[in-house]
Order: C-alpha cells, then structure tokens, then sequence
C-alpha cells in the first residue's frame, strides 16, 4: 500500500491511463490534467521532493494558451510534440518516484 501519498498515487495513476488512450496526445495530456491531475494538492498529496517540480509543471500547462478553444488546460492540446514528450515524461517519473514512498 502507498502511504500518506496514497490520493497523490492513485491521481497519478489515473493520469498515465489517460495518457495512454488512442486520442492524439494532446488530448491525452489535457485529460491528464484536467481529469487527474489538476485534484492533486501537491502540499498534501505529494512527497516534497517533488512538490515543487509538479507545481511549475502544472502552472505551465494551465498557462498555455490555446488559439481555437478557452479554458484550463485547453492550450496543453496545441503543444508541439516535445513538449509533449517531456509532459509524459515527467508524469512517469512523478509516478516513479510516489510509487518508491511504501509503507512497511
């Protein structure tokens, strides 16, 4: 079982799932966030090592601005695909790294 951090994993969870949909990924990534992981309380959910990380990360993608559509998150959908990437990415690691927080 994960500890303390347990709403934290199970959000990070859900988040790789709807990465891993056959929607172009953009759209994935906007699900991740605005389905999963923008719930997240990185102060309460997350072990502080990486608080901070998911808390730029996430300022970033609700700050993208999108030119078709209006709402939170709604620009992450326009990324170019290394910016992508590097979302997906840091989403697996932040799950990795939750994950390495067991109790026993």
């Amino acid at each position: 079982m994960i500890s303390k951090h347990k709403y934290g994993w199970e959000k990070l969870h859900g988040a790789i799932l709807a990465l891993t949909t056959i929607k172009p990924l953009g759209e994935r990534a906007y699900d991740a966030c605005s389905h999963y992981l923008d719930r997240i309380d990185s102060s309460v959910h997350l072990p502080s090592d990486i608080k901070d990380d998911f808390d730029e990360l996430m300022n970033k993608m609700e700050g993208c601005e999108s030119k078709a559509a209006v709402g939170k998150y709604k620009g992450v959908v326009e990324l170019d695909p290394l910016e992508l990437a590097d979302f997906v990415e840091k989403i697996l690691g932040y799950y990795r790294v939750v994950c390495s927080y067991r109790e026993g």
